[in-house]
């Protein structure tokens, strides 16, 4: 699976300057889905892919009571 930001890369770093707080982006997609091309398509599978990982990532990111660390 490739990650990559796409157009956003110009606005995450705004979330840095202006509002003082980093912010993340994730995308998932496969080689052969052709990223941005005429016929680019996208996997259901992918899509659960990065369901689960955004899930894990949260996770992660949560203390033992559920409250960001």
């Amino acid at each position: 699976m490739k990650l990559g930001t796409g157009g956003t890369g110009g606005a995450m770093l705004s979330f840095k300057e202006i509002l003082g707080v980093y912010a993340y982006s994730l995308g998932f997609l496969l080689p052969d889905e052709k990223w941005h091309a005429a016929n680019e398509f996208f996997r259901v599978s992918s899509m659960r892919k990065g369901q689960l990982i955004y899930c894990n990532y949260l996770q992660l990111l949560a203390d033992d009571k559920g409250r960001l660390k």
